[in-house]
């Protein structure tokens, strides 16, 4: 009898420790560097036609100031093509290079070229932070967006399990985006008014899920993964075009 009881504390204790409060942050050190590899294939449906594209990224990001204030330069390579099953010729495509910054929850601050200038058309005012401002429990759900908007949406999270991987505490958080933007939600004020000028009218609307894997101890995320439905219409200059997307994504930490 004392045995089943000492048995049922432990686990009560067990039980407890892993349901406690977990504070999810972006930490960065200086002289960072952290490797991403890409995979994305696209299928696109438009005019009783059918594009499939599939390709494969490195991501290396670069701290160039670190947290609090983080700012992180980014270089993207191209590592393989496909177009409708057939292999691309990759060699003559440049890696594109960015920077940008971050808060603590995933909020882009600042968006710059590879040259440093300001991103056109980037609305700090638009972004909304990845992780919730507040520690949370399993269960608890918050609304948040991807960093570098990838999704282009609002997605609905929820803390699933808090667990340990070859020794890394890991927080899976699952996520689902259903939303309907229109020109004004998608283009600049700029690009928006040169829309309109020209009477352009159109809309988005996705439909997804997916999860991120957020490592607790190293401050990032480890891997994202997630599908995507998309429907895109446009209309103007006597023309009216319409097209779906299906996206099958994830990208996963490989230093």
């Amino acid at each position: 009898m004392k045995k089943t009881f000492f048995v049922l504390w432990l686990l009560l204790l067990v039980s407890a420790a892993f349901a406690a409060p977990v504070t999810l942050e972006y930490r960065h050190d200086g002289n960072e560097v952290n490797v991403y590899r890409e995979s994305n294939k696209i299928v696109q449906k438009e005019d009783g036609q059918t594009v499939e594209v599939e390709t494969v990224t490195e991501i290396t990001e670069t701290v160039k100031s670190p947290s609090p204030g983080l700012t992180l330069a980014a270089e993207v390579k191209t590592v393989s093509l496909k177009v409708n099953g057939e292999d691309q010729d990759v060699s003559q495509i440049p890696p594109s290079r960015f920077s940008y910054s971050l808060d603590k929850q995933g909020k882009v601050t600042a968006s710059f070229d590879k040259d440093g200038n300001p991103t056109p058309g980037f609305d700090a005012s638009r972004e909304t932070a990845l992780l919730p401002d507040k520690p949370v429990n399993k269960g608890d759900t918050w609304t948040g967006k991807l960093i570098m908007d990838t999704l282009n949406s609002p997605i609905e999270c929820r803390l699933e399990e808090v667990y340990k991987k070859n020794g890394v505490e890991l927080a899976r958080i699952s996520f689902t985006a259903e939303h309907t933007a229109g020109l004004a939600d998608m283009l600049s004020a700029e690009d928006l008014k040169a829309a309109e000028s020209i009477g352009l009218s159109g809309s988005k609307s996705i439909k997804g899920k997916g999860n991120i894997y957020f490592s607790t101890a190293l401050g990032k995320v480890i891997m994202l993964e997630y599908t995507l439905e998309t429907h895109n219409e446009l209309s103007g200059a006597g023309q009216h075009k319409e097209n779906d997307e299906t996206e099958d994504y994830k990208m996963w930490r490989t230093q």
